[in-house]
């Protein structure tokens, strides 16, 4: 009647020092992944970098955003999967990559990886390039999927509505700060221009329509606006395929989209250009600074 227990007990005996020399183990040591500098997006045609961070192989390399991916190491990776395209650039170093970009110029590049983390700031802060990134999937040239949008009276418009003219059509955010930046100076342009021939139209990416409507008319903004509670997830924003915030594309006369990603340094001349007017500020600037904030996208990989 004893012996069983007398074997449970020695059992026992016998698992203690495996439970403690397995608590004994050292923690795995974290490896600071090795990386290009680049953030890549799965879009309707191919995969394509989406931003480029400062200082980065990517960027000494010459890539930029919007630029299609190619191939990697020679492999083509049309038709291929994202998750399979950042497997073939995680197991290779150094990674030959090919790509192409807006103007539909071939380059190839060498990349030496470095780890993650060499390329953040004093403050952990990973910065973007000075060059503008990839901030809507269509392209210039591409006819401008149609909108519906309100003023505030409730009156309805299309954007089909002002062929003839040029229209700025805004995504935005009035509940974050560096959503809204783009307005002031939008607001302005749309009092010097609008009589010439310039509409705006707003497409509001936030969910609460009573807080759009108070913004607006605190504000004053006398352009309709596109609102759908759907952030992210709603139709207009992936018939765009916008990735992040604020977008203000130009549309033109002939609805092709004209501009696909300005900045507040480039709205006028863009559309004084577009109007056939005098350039009263001289050619158009670029940011010299990384990016505002973005809201992240569903699809898009740091590699």
């Amino acid at each position: 009647m004893h012996r069983p227990l007398g074997i449970l007990l020695t059992l026992s005996l016998m698992l203690v020092p495996l439970v403690m020399l397995q608590s004994e183990e050292p923690a795995p040591v974290k490896r600071d992944p090795l990386v290009i500098g680049a953030t890549l997006i799965q879009t309707r045609s191919g995969c394509k970098i989406r931003f480029i961070y400062k200082d980065s192989p990517a960027e000494k390399a010459g890539l930029r955003g919007g630029d299609v991916i190619l191939q990697v190491d020679g492999q083509s990776v049309e038709g291929m999967e994202l998750s399979k395209i950042n497997r073939l650039i995680q197991e290779r170093n150094p990674v030959r990559i090919q790509a192409r970009d807006k103007a539909g110029k071939t380059k190839n590049a060498a990349l030496n990886k470095v780890p993650s983390q060499s390329l953040a700031d004093a403050k952990g802060r990973f910065l973007v390039s000075s060059s503008l990134g990839l901030l809507l999937e269509l392209d210039a040239g591409d006819m401008a999927p149609d909108i519906t949008a309100q003023y505030l009276n409730g009156r309805q418009i299309k954007l089909s509505d002002w062929r003839g003219k040029a229209v700025l059509v805004v995504f935005w955010d009035s509940q974050f700060t560096p959503y809204v930046e783009p307005i002031a100076p939008l607001i302005a342009l749309y009092q010097k221009y609008h009589d010439k021939g310039l509409e705006i139209l707003g497409v509001s990416l936030e969910p609460d329509k009573l807080a759009l409507d108070k913004f607006v008319a605190t504000k004053k903004i006398p352009w309709p606006q596109h609102f759908d509670g759907q952030c992210f997830d709603g139709g207009v924003v992936k018939e765009w395929g916008v990735f992040a915030l604020p977008v203000v594309v130009l549309v033109g006369k002939d609805g092709k989209i004209v501009s696909e990603s300005l900045n507040e340094y480039q709205f006028e001349n863009a559309v004084e250009t577009e109007l056939g007017l005098p350039l009263s500020i001289g050619p158009s600037a670029t940011l010299s600074s990384p990016l505002p904030p973005t809201m992240p996208s569903k699809n898009a990989r740091f590699e």
